[in-house]
């Protein structure tokens, strides 16, 4: 999904879709981990059933180009579902806090020590 989704989706709903990527810039990275997760599952079924090279193939030219807005919704709308399903989630940035060996030797998450 290269470019933001730019070459999978006619021009207007990519306009759409990076108004709403702006509005959720506290959360952009992760938002657009979900949209892609949501365009994976809207042909899970179909992406299942190919092999390798068909599924390349697919993918490289994912079948939106005749969607139109209420498609575009659907994605989004999914796309937020499974983010605030997954809200409560360690973050990446967490989790590499977490298992930094610093933290695991001092006792605490930021690197410091522990003070009791």
């Amino acid at each position: 999904f290269n470019c933001l989704l730019v070459r999978e989706l006619p021009f207007g709903l990519v306009l759409r879709l990076w108004d709403t990527y702006m509005a959720e810039a506290h959360n952009f990275e992760s938002f657009l981990v979900f949209v892609c997760v949501s365009l994976l599952l809207r042909w899970k079924e179909q992406l299942r059933s190919l092999d390798q090279q068909e599924l390349i193939v697919f993918l490289q030219h994912v079948p939106t180009h005749s969607w139109d807005e209420a498609e575009l919704e659907v994605l989004l709308s999914t796309a937020f579902m499974w983010q605030s399903v997954f809200a409560d989630t360690i973050s990446h940035d967490d989790y590499e806090r977490r298992r930094s060996p610093i933290s695991s030797l001092t006792g605490s998450q930021n690197g410091g020590s522990y003070i009791a």
